[in-house]
């Protein structure tokens, strides 16, 4: 039981004890005792075993594993609500289906030292209770055992609109795509969708695009607005600047949204759209290249034409700040990016980004009768922060000496939590 400097105390936990013999070997589990998962991540699981002094450190071959989700409760009734290992899971049909956790993690199956459960296994909202066993082949009764516990969090849903924001001429078809957005909880759960164009005056592109919204405008009985993909026939929409929207929601799970901005205009333009899976997040800094910034909007002439003179690509891009953008980027640059601003595609070089900001990006081509444009904001993540690394002692003897490492107080996005901490060292 822990008490606070108010008297306040904790429940009492308890924590059953069993001493062998002294042969069996000692079982740790790595990471803390209760820690939190996402539906969409793995969680990797680790076992760290010390062999009794008695056995030869070769018979670390002979040590067996034996993994197992001992109990299961909704995280919200609390560990009062644990009654065996069946949890409920959601279907498309709207009807939950009762799952035994060991049937869904497959836990039974490894007989090493580490587990990983993969992406779409965990169920959001509950609470698992795994045991691991470890013990010696030749020896069974020579065996020591572990728990952990892993509280898996509801993620929000993802709402996107492919394409970003862009310039559309009032006699062309507009499509507007939310398919790509998904439920990172449970893959497969049908999901809903509003859709409202609203008129957002002269407004340019900012942070918060709710903020735009004025009269809804009046769409033909055939848009369907509950569709994953809206249709505006040609003339819907006026020539001005429109913000659409779409709620994206699904049972028991609060909705989210997304919003471009559309500029029309009297003439035809040509289409210039982003796909679906550009990133709305990236990191500053990267090793591979696969994990690169690389943006690789599509272009799509008025009539199928290309213009005779081929397409002229010009790249911009500033940091959001309080009532606008920042200062540009200078794309021309090498340090900035690989492909410079007058190509169709825009790389970026590892650091040009800053941590923490949030940057628009936008392309305009010209060629056709009018210039047509796409734009596209992109948040770049930063690191953890806040906290510190607690070493115990400060000083040693090499191969003599215990180092406690510690990190502390550290904390980081909402959307990047849980953390995971890796710990290493080198000699000076």
């Amino acid at each position: 039981r822990a008490s606070s400097f108010l008297g306040v105390a904790s429940e009492v936990v308890f924590l059953d004890v069993t001493r062998s013999g002294g042969a069996s070997p000692t079982l740790i589990l790595d990471g803390p005792f209760e820690r939190e998962a996402k539906p969409s991540e793995s969680v990797l699981l680790q076992a760290l075993v010390t062999l009794a002094p008695c056995w030869d450190p070769e018979a670390a071959a002979l040590v067996r594993f034996a993994w197992e989700v001992a109990r299961v409760w909704p995280t919200a009734a609390g560990e009062a609500a644990a009654n065996g290992t069946t949890l409920t899971v959601p279907s498309a049909d709207s009807a939950a289906s009762a799952v035994d956790a060991n049937a869904l993690l497959n836990l039974a199956t490894e007989s090493k030292s580490s587990v990983l459960i993969r992406p779409g296994t965990l169920v959001p909202g509950w609470t698992l209770e795994i045991r691991t066993r470890v013990y010696m082949e030749t020896a069974p009764s020579e065996r020591a055992e572990a728990l952990l516990r892993i509280v898996v969090v509801e993620e929000p849903l993802l709402a996107r609109i492919a394409g970003g924001d862009r310039r559309v001429g009032s006699d062309a078809d507009l499509v507007l795509d939310a398919s790509a957005s998904s439920d990172p909880n449970m893959a497969g759960l049908p999901l809903s969708f509003a859709w409202t164009v609203f008129a957002a005056g002269n407004a340019t592109r900012v942070s918060d695009l709710a903020a735009l919204r004025g009269e809804a405008a009046s769409l033909p009985a055939d848009a369907n607005v509950t569709s994953p993909v809206l249709r505006v026939a040609p003339g819907t929409l006026a020539p001005g600047v429109w913000l659409a929207e779409v709620v994206v929601s699904r049972a028991a799970i609060a909705p989210q949204s997304a919003a471009v901005l559309l500029e029309v205009v009297a003439e035809s333009v040509a289409q210039v759209a982003f796909p679906p899976e550009t990133p709305a997040k990236v990191n500053s800094v990267w090793v591979l290249p696969a994990d690169r910034v690389l943006l690789q909007p599509t272009v799509t002439a008025e009539g199928g034409q290309v213009p005779e003179g081929g397409w002229v690509f010009a790249w911009t891009a500033a940091p959001l700040v309080a009532g606008g953008t920042g200062a540009p980027l200078d794309l021309a640059s090498p340090l900035v990016t690989s492909t410079g601003a007058a190509q169709r595609s825009l790389a970026l070089q590892s650091g040009a980004l800053l941590a923490g900001a949030t940057y628009v990006f936008e392309l305009t081509v010209l060629g056709g009768a009018q210039p047509a444009r796409a734009g596209v904001t992109i948040a770049v993540n930063r690191p953890p922060f806040g906290g510190v690394l607690n070493v115990s002692p400060r000083n040693g003897t090499e191969g003599t000496t215990r180092f406690a490492l510690e990190a502390v107080g550290w904390v980081d996005e909402a959307d990047d939590m849980p953390l995971r901490f890796a710990f290493g060292y080198s000699a000076s």
